[in-house]
């Protein structure tokens, strides 16, 4: 599944678990944090997505 990240369009698996009591709609997984560098875990919803796709 394709996901935006910032301007980073991302091809990444996703668990397809119920996650509507959780916090996250979605958790970004190991894999994909590889692409995208480093990440301050205490700032959230910091990027809107600005891929053209």
């Amino acid at each position: 599944m394709k996901v935006c990240i910032g301007n980073q369009l991302l091809d990444e698996e996703f668990s397809l678990r119920d996650r509507k009591r959780m916090i996250y709609p979605v958790l970004i997984g190991r894999k994909a944090l590889e692409h995208l560098g480093s990440v301050d875990v205490r700032r959230t919803f910091t990027q809107e997505p600005r891929c053209k796709v």
